[in-house]
């Protein structure tokens, strides 16, 4: 009898802003909880920014989910798959894009893996550390997102 081990599914979740710009700093929050929820099973990225560097632990998943602050209407949590820029891709030193970072995968590594772009609500970034209440219930909720999303890619 042959047994045929099927294929882990590598999961990346980055979250990335400014943690000492009060909501910017959601993306960081969601992943800290991740990283310890999913310890040993999903791959975790957390900074200021994104940045060029990550490339490679993106070509290195089968799903990834980039995690950020965003200033969206009405509150509510957005959940988009990104596809990689057209344009010309352009780094300008360290800062760049969640497009334009699947663009660089794309350009060095022949492929992307299915990338998804989390965005948590936020008012509030002003100097500070604090969330506003925004922000913590949208913290809340992409935790609860990525949980299931990940229990299903991961078959917990």
């Amino acid at each position: 009898m042959t047994v045929v081990n099927s294929p882990v599914t590598r999961v990346l979740v980055a979250g990335y802003g400014n943690t000492l710009r009060r909501d910017d700093g959601a993306g960081c929050r969601v992943a800290e909880v991740i990283a310890i929820r999913w310890e040993g099973r999903a791959a975790i990225r957390r900074g200021p920014q994104l940045v060029p560097e990550w490339a490679a632990d993106i070509a290195e998943s089968d799903v990834a989910f980039l995690v950020d602050a965003s200033a969206v209407k009405r509150g509510r949590l957005r959940l988009r798959r990104l596809t990689a820029t057209s344009r010309e891709l352009l780094l300008d030193g360290h800062a760049i894009g969640p497009e334009q970072l699947l663009q660089l995968v794309e350009t060095v590594y022949g492929s992307a893996p299915l990338t998804y772009l989390l965005e948590v609500p936020a008012t509030d970034f002003e100097l500070g550390s604090r969330l506003s209440p925004m922000a913590t219930n949208g913290v809340k909720r992409a935790i609860r997102l990525l949980d299931r999303r990940l229990s299903r890619l991961l078959q917990r």
